[in-house]
């Protein structure tokens, strides 16, 4: 079997159907679907074992209740796909070619990770934005680690589960599995990942959309939490990335450091739910790394100009100017 797609569900009862819906339309149709039900307390449950009945494709697990990071691992033990896709139950594939297109690019490539781009559904309003376009004009003659610096310096790098199409055999050899005591357990699955040198590619268009403003959604506020998580990340991530010889270990830590720039800046984001203390923490955290590591790994745009103001105003300065732009900006 090509792909095993792997959806962990939970309290989603309104947004499921729309999800699964797209995945049973593709219109290539070698895959199993696995719906891991996380102890549901709504009407998923029931939602999940009515597909398995109608499509020979879909199976069904029960779980009891735990993070998502455990739905996803549970699902990637199961799987018998060459290739393993992930969705969030409250999102959709955009069209019924997103299957063939991911497969066309594996066909050609055989990338260890295939990243895949998104565009935002807001709930709110109904519309429907694309973050950012980028020309992917000779990205296919780019060696590995260029390929890699590219999709980071164009913000194309998604370290989300449902933003990559990956190996099971890569999965096995790296042992990538979530760690489930993580709210923010996508970056550092993503930065463990990406430490043993994967084969990369990418598909160039949206094919994933994301809905945002939905009501009860765990990533729409963020916590201290989460904050923490990430610095821890962070401040692991040398020891992860730790070969100097190694390209894609050298672009990761920009990555890294693109990652610390966005930390600095929640700090000061005024719907970020921190105290005093908590904040102190943290920019202590990011301070010391940025010491040790913005001058060195500053590739990303972004973290080039927050380099010029480190060096005008310190890392204090730093932060607060990037929290200014994303209490007005937005991210």
């Amino acid at each position: 079997m090509k792909f095993s797609i792997i959806v962990p569900v939970y309290k989603t009862e309104k947004y499921v159907k729309q999800c699964v819906d797209s995945i049973l339309a593709q219109s290539f149709t070698d895959f199993e679907l696995i719906l891991v039900d996380n102890e549901s307390p709504d009407k998923c449950p029931e939602i999940c074992e009515e597909y398995a009945k109608k499509d020979g494709r879909v199976r069904a697990i029960h779980k009891k209740h735990g993070t998502a990071a455990s739905g996803r691992n549970l699902g990637i033990k199961s799987a018998i796909g060459d290739y393993l896709c992930f969705l969030d139950s409250d999102d959709w594939w955009a069209d019924s070619e997103v299957l063939a297109k991911i497969n066309d690019r594996i066909e050609r490539t055989s990338p260890d990770i295939l990243e895949l781009y998104y565009k935002f559904h807001f709930d709110s309003t109904g519309r429907e934005m694309i973050p950012n376009t980028v020309d992917f004009t000779g990205f296919d003659g780019l060696e590995n680690h260029k390929k890699i610096e590219f999709l980071i310096n164009h913000d194309r790098l998604n370290p989300s589960a449902w933003g990559m199409c990956i190996s099971r055999a890569f999965i096995e050899k790296s042992q990538g599995y979530f760690d489930e005591s993580k709210v923010i357990e996508d970056i550092d699955w993503c930065l463990r990942m990406f430490s043993y040198s994967p084969r990369v590619d990418a598909v160039a268009e949206s094919v994933y959309v994301y809905r945002k403003d939905r009501e009860g959604s765990v990533t729409r506020t963020m916590r201290f939490k989460s904050i923490q998580d990430l610095c821890e990340i962070i401040s692991s991530a040398p020891s992860i990335l730790c070969d100097k010889e190694n390209p894609v270990h050298q672009a990761m830590m920009n990555y890294v450091t693109y990652q610390a720039m966005i930390a600095s800046a929640l700090t000061f984001r005024r719907s970020v739910e921190m105290d005093r203390a908590q904040k102190k923490q943290v920019r202590r955290t990011l301070k010391e790394f940025c010491k040790k590591y913005i001058r060195q790994y500053h590739s990303h745009p972004k973290v080039s100009k927050a380099l010029k103001v480190y060096k005008l105003l310190g890392y204090w300065g730093m932060a607060r100017v990037l929290g200014f732009y994303l209490n007005h900006r937005g991210r």
